[in-house]
């Protein structure tokens, strides 16, 4: 099974505790891949929305469940484009992402499943038929 964008059901948001996550917001879709246990939503942007600052807009906080291990990042979006009802695309960058020692070996998966994910997630804007998605990960972030 590949990745998918659905809301979440009752039985995952209990059997992830999904609404224990985070006070902050309420997560209701995600981009999931059931088969490899793994899941991506999408958390909140940086900064108070009403003093969020042009650079807070552009960073994401996510929640990745990788095979059982729960892990956090944020993205910078760098650029995009693409008119309504046309292809559209953007870079976006990895900032940080938390790796739990236990499955650090995996890191070059983790990175890999991540950015499957991701583009998946994007696919899910509707203004687009079809949206490309880079994800640049520095080389600091690969090792």
């Amino acid at each position: 099974m590949a990745f998918v964008n659905e809301i979440i059901p009752q039985e995952d948001r209990e059997k992830y505790r999904i609404d224990t996550l985070t006070s902050t917001a309420f997560i209701f879709r995600w981009t999931v891949d059931r088969e490899n246990d793994m899941w991506l939503c999408f958390v909140t942007r940086e900064g108070d929305p009403r003093e969020r600052t042009p650079e807070e807009s552009r960073q994401s906080y996510w929640f990745f469940y990788w095979k059982g291990q729960l892990l956090t990042l944020w993205t910078k979006y760098l650029e995009g484009g693409g008119n309504l009802g046309e292809p559209g695309w953007s870079r976006v960058q990895l900032q940080t992402i938390n790796i739990p020692k236990v499955v650090e070996a995996y890191r070059p998966q983790i990175l890999q499943d991540l950015e499957s994910a991701l583009k998946i997630y994007k696919d899910n804007k509707r203004e687009h038929p079809v949206y490309t998605l880079t994800l640049d990960i520095p080389l600091e972030l690969k090792k």
